[in-house]
């Protein structure tokens, strides 16, 4: 592998693992571009123009027309600054809060009812019980799934997350919990214990609706 690719490679996992704030612009415009010699003209080109700033009133014609950039990559770079324009002027969704079943409902049970196997998956919930995340747990057959509890709580861990709901899907279209579905509550509340992250519930659903599996 030649120093280029090797170099591009550790920026894109620079770029995924840490959103990229530790990358020179040169870095940044070679992932954006996707051509180091582009990059180097782009930034020759906006250190006599007064930085990247000058990239906000910049042209497609004039853009392109720069060695190593060309019409199409120009195209993506504008269309990247628009969408990060976008980002900034939208004012942030408020997170659904998650206060019972009807809610686990409206945010998983209908598309998880349609599965033809069991699948768990967690939603991750901050203090205040808002969705940060829906994660799957697990994937099982038509009639079961075996949970391990260490994939159940390490992505709320990652996360963050100080609450989950479990929820999983009855294929049979029953939402009658089991007494393996009560156990899985009785495991689940206690390793959360442990972790200090506490499992809210336990929500059934199917096409017959939805029913919790907290107590038991």
């Amino acid at each position: 592998m030649d120093p280029t690719t090797q170099t591009a490679e550790a920026d894109a996992l620079t770029l995924t693992t840490s959103g990229g704030a530790g990358l020179t612009d040169h870095a940044l415009l070679r992932l954006a571009l996707g051509s180091n010699a582009g990059a180097a003209s782009l930034v020759t080109w906006l250190s006599t123009r007064g930085g990247l700033q000058a990239l906000a009133s910049a042209t497609h014609d004039c853009v392109g027309q720069l060695p190593g950039v060309g019409r199409t990559r120009a195209r993506r770079l504008l269309a990247a600054i628009a969408l990060g324009r976008r980002t900034l002027a939208c004012p942030p969704r408020e997170r659904p809060r998650i206060a019972g079943p009807a809610d686990v409902w409206s945010v998983v049970g209908p598309e998880m009812a349609a599965l033809p196997q069991e699948h768990v998956r967690a939603l991750l919930l901050d203090a205040r019980a808002r969705l940060i995340h829906v994660v799957e747990v697990y994937k099982g057959t038509v009639s079961g799934v075996n949970v391990r509890l260490a994939e159940l709580f390490r992505p709320a861990i990652v996360a963050g997350a100080v609450q989950v709901v479990l929820v999983h899907n009855h294929p049979s279209g029953d939402p009658t919990p089991s007494e393996a579905d009560f156990a899985l509550t009785r495991a689940a509340s206690a390793a959360g214990d442990a972790l200090g992250v506490r499992v809210v519930d336990h929500v059934v659903v199917a096409h017959g609706g939805w029913a919790s599996a907290r107590a038991g």
